[in-house]
């Protein structure tokens, strides 16, 4: 006997699933003030943690897209990145971050064009020369978080989160964020402006003055 001769019609039919907020994000941005902690207490810490955190916090990159840099990727003002499903992007790279990633990795920008021996080498390795990994990366940050003295649940992601939220509060427009973070859908960026339900972000306040 077939299972569909015994049961007719789904017992899931009339299950209805739950309405899930696309502008919804239960992440935790950290605030300007946090940041700086972290940042102190990773430039404590090592230079690679200072080097990674910064990157992070400055750039807002993916922890996937940061961990897959090669030497050869690095350059006067801008990184070259590897996005979802492989396509390669350029992004801008502060002075700072940029000096951060030349000290560690212990070049000058003059081997890339020379082609030196390990330019295609990554840049944030373990001590015994392995990739470093997610996981790990996670660790450190929990554990740099505590000595900055955050109680949030920090991770890449909330570095990411971090960078886009405080981009944002600066004036960043909506959609040179989502440029910059790689997002195709605006409606994922938009979940990173937590001062978009203010009223006195609301468009009446401008357009409201015409007919005053």
């Amino acid at each position: 006997m077939l299972l569909d001769e015994v049961i007719e019609k789904s017992p899931a039919e009339y299950i209805r699933r739950p309405t899930i907020d696309p502008d919804f994000t239960a992440t935790q941005a950290l605030t300007q003030r946090e940041a700086l902690r972290l940042l102190d207490a990773a430039t404590e810490h090592s230079l690679r943690a200072q080097t990674l955190v910064d990157l992070l916090l400055s750039t807002g990159l993916r922890i996937s897209e940061a961990l897959s840099i090669r030497v050869s990727d690095i350059s006067e003002g801008r990184l070259l990145i590897t996005r979802k499903g492989g396509k390669k992007a350029a992004v801008y790279l502060p002075e700072h971050t940029l000096r951060n990633l030349r000290e560690l990795t212990e070049t000058t920008g003059s081997e890339v064009e020379k082609q030196s021996i390990g330019v295609s080498s990554l840049v944030f390795i373990t001590r015994t020369g392995k990739p470093w990994q997610r996981s790990n990366v996670d660790g450190l940050l929990r554990k740099l978080a505590l000595t900055a003295s955050i109680r949030k649940t920090v991770s890449a992601h909330v570095l990411r989160h971090t960078h886009a939220t405080l981009a944002l509060e600066m004036g960043v427009a909506l959609h040179h964020l989502q440029d910059s973070l790689g997002h195709k859908d605006p409606r994922t960026t938009r979940r990173y402006d937590h001062a978009r339900s203010r009223l006195e972000n609301s468009s009446a306040r401008v357009v409201g003055t015409l007919f005053e």
